[in-house]
């Protein structure tokens, strides 16, 4: 859980302060102390591993500079995989407090029986088990197969046409505003869309897909993000795992719907299948600082430069996918996937994607090294009360 510090004061924002957070049950459990400032957003919090603290209610005290407060907390890490990473943190004497950047050597990712069934050595065996006592449906045994042995699978006519329609128009719209900082033919992705747009929350929401990866994963998920697409990315060869980045590992994986028929020359996803049982490639191996300020440049040099190596070594033909409207891709967090060349500029790749990661696990960004942070369930009621708020107090003021 992540604890930012904010201001509104444009002179403090760019001053140093030490920021220091408080844990309170019955009694206090902890404190830590940092120095930030308070603009630089990467760097101007402080975190905790909720798992090292028991289920229930807790007060959060802060103090920075002469000002302070206190927030009101609920932890409710549920189920095995929470269980488990409880276990792992204990056994490592991982501190409670996270002050400086998340990372990967952080955690001991060489535990595999804290994996899912499907990173296991005998995971065709663990599938037919499901399979025969009915926990996986029999209708998902041959798509399954393919994950275990590919990393993907395909599930066509996933998407209802309404909500497909729904998110077009929304996608078109954006594009017209120019969201997310987009521009006509560009390749810029649509970010955050499910605050603005109750289409893509339904994404979010889609009973359909949540039911599927939660059979996939045998545990509950939860999404961390969606994104919209109108053109094809262009994105070179690369893995998820250090952008989305889950403990224990395998927790993770991406849903992408196409909301046309794909087009060859129009930019098509492209899958090395069988590339997510290749090792992940993490910032601390690649001996690299975190990308502040979305300076890619070291980063591309080095990490993508080795998953360019790896895919060009391994042998592995890339497969072209180009799906049909409403067709539903799920991925492996580890599997090789990019954008192709957009040959022919006047065709979209209209489409999007969610993350889902399996509730108690561990989410952050190993790139950037912050927090992870999911798309909480009552996020829009939040937002719908702000707006009825604003709308009351507009209407008050027409006299209304």
């Amino acid at each position: 859980m992540r604890i930012q510090l904010q201001t509104h004061s444009a002179e403090l924002a760019a001053l140093p302060v030490d920021f220091s957070i408080e844990i309170i049950a019955e009694r206090g459990i902890g404190h830590t102390t940092k120095t930030v400032v308070p603009d630089q957003a990467q760097d101007s919090w402080i975190a905790f591993h909720s798992h090292l603290l028991a289920n229930g209610k807790y007060t959060i005290k802060w103090s920075a500079a002469n000002s302070g407060g206190h927030l009101k907390i609920r932890v409710r890490n549920l189920g095995d995989v929470a269980a488990n990473v409880k276990q792992q943190l204990v056994s490592d004497q991982v501190p409670l407090f996270l002050t400086g950047p998340c990372d990967s050597a952080i955690y001991r990712y060489d535990n595999d029986e804290i994996v899912p069934w499907y990173d296991r050595h005998d995971c065709h065996e663990r599938l037919d088990a499901l399979v025969k006592s009915g926990n996986v449906p029999a209708d998902l045994e041959a798509p399954f197969r393919q994950f275990l042995d590919e990393g993907w699978f395909e599930i066509e006519n996933h998407l209802d046409t309404k909500l497909i329609d729904q998110l077009t128009s929304a996608m078109g719209h954006a594009a017209a505003v120019g969201d997310s900082g987009f521009t006509p033919g560009s390749s810029q992705r649509l970010q955050r869309m499910h605050i603005k747009y109750d289409s893509f929350w339904d994404v979010t929401t889609y009973p359909k897909t949540q039911q599927l990866i939660d059979t996939l994963m045998q545990v509950p998920s939860t999404v961390c993000q969606v994104i919209g697409f109108i053109n094809g990315t262009q994105q070179a060869p690369h893995q998820d795992a250090i952008h989305l980045s889950v403990f224990p590992r395998g927790f993770m994986c991406g849903a992408w719907l196409a909301l046309e028929d794909i087009q060859p020359d129009s930019g098509e996803l492209m899958i090395y299948p069988g590339s997510h049982r290749w090792q992940p490639v993490m910032m601390a191996d690649a001996g690299i600082p975190k990308v502040h300020n979305s300076q890619w440049s070291t980063f591309a040099r080095t990490v993508e430069a080795r998953w360019r190596e790896l895919a060009e070594s391994s042998g592995v033909e890339p497969i072209i996918y180009r799906p049909k409207r409403g067709s539903l891709l799920i991925w492996h967090e580890r599997l090789m996937h990019g954008g192709s060349r957009r040959l022919n500029k006047d065709l979209t790749r209209k489409s999007c994607v969610t993350h889902h990661f399996a509730q108690g696990s561990i989410i952050y960004y190993d790139s950037t090294g912050l927090p992870g942070k999911v798309i909480e369930r009552d996020e829009k009621k939040r937002l719908l009360s702000r707006k009825t708020v604003r709308q009351l107090i507009s209407d008050l003021r027409r006299g209304g």
